[in-house]
Parts: C-alpha cells; structure tokens; sequence
C-alpha cells in the first residue's frame, strides 16, 4: 500500500503534478503477482482522473476513515471506486482526538456505529459484485481495533442475513 501523505501547495501546486508522477512510477512497478494500493490524503485530489490512473495500472482506490477525508459511501455515489481487486478499506480515525482521551488502546472509547454500518453497507454492496475488500483497523479509529473488526463484521453480517 502506497500511503501518500496530505501535500500542501509548496509539495504540489495541484493534483496534476501528482498524478503525472503516480502515472509514470505506477507504470514502472515491478507485478510479478504483486497487488498494489495507492491512499492519498487530499480529498480535492479523489477524482476521475486519479481513479482512471489507478484502473490503468490495476492498482486498488484505498478508501480512508479519517476526519478530513469524505467516507466511502459518498465517494462509491459519485464514482466507482473499485479500481481493481480488492477494495482496500482504513478504518484510521483521528489520532489527536483519541490520544485526548485514552493511550491504553484496551477498550473503545468512541462510538462509531453509526459509521461502521455505513461501511458494512459498502463491503456488502462489493460482496454483491464480486469483490473482495480488506478492511485495516487502527486503534486510533475507536479505541481498540479488535472490538472495531468484530462490530464491522457484525453488522456485515446481520445486512446479508437480512437480504
């Protein structure tokens, strides 16, 4: 997973430059069965342009939980985001927010249900097509990451009992 940082103006004046030079290192990667994912962190950079990229290059849209970025569910309405298997899901959150409140990470301290059945809805609207999706959990997301996959899974799992 290539993880890009936010870039301000200095970095990259605009998306084009970026995207120029993911084009051209995305094209050099070595494939010899290798599966590849790009995440960028600025939410005016997630467009057309940059899906068709990443499909070129069969290269998976990471799809991010974090404050500043917009959720899945609103990206997956205006665009198709599976740009090549599997859909790569982060549940990261927001690591000041949650330092604030607890550095132990044994517990959840944010409730974030209403947002884990968005994303339950996505996985299962990929699972309908086909495709696999691999979800990462931070501890940063609610607190304790191993709580966050199985109340992921859960609701997963009720939304296909009930259909």
């Amino acid at each position: 997973m290539l993880q890009f940082p936010y870039f301000n103006r200095q970095v990259f004046p605009s998306a084009g430059p970026f995207l120029e030079r993911l084009d051209t290192f995305l094209a050099d990667l070595p494939r010899d069965g290798l599966r590849y994912a790009v995440e960028v962190r600025n939410k005016s950079w997630v467009t057309q342009k940059l899906l068709d990229i990443l499909a070129r290059h069969d290269v998976s849209f990471v799809l991010v939980d974090q404050a500043w970025m917009p959720l899945g569910d609103e990206l997956a309405e205006a665009f198709d985001v599976v740009t090549a298997p599997p859909v790569y899901i982060r549940l990261l959150g927001d690591r000041n927010a949650i330092e604030a409140i607890t550095k132990t990470w044994d517990k959840e301290v944010i409730d974030h249900a209403d947002r884990l059945e968005r994303w339950a809805q996505l996985v299962v609207s990929f699972m309908k097509r086909g495709i696999k999706s691999l979800v990462f959990v931070n501890n940063h997301y609610a607190g304790h990451a191993p709580t966050t996959v199985r109340r992921l899974k859960s609701a997963i799992e009720k939304k296909l009992d009930a259909e």
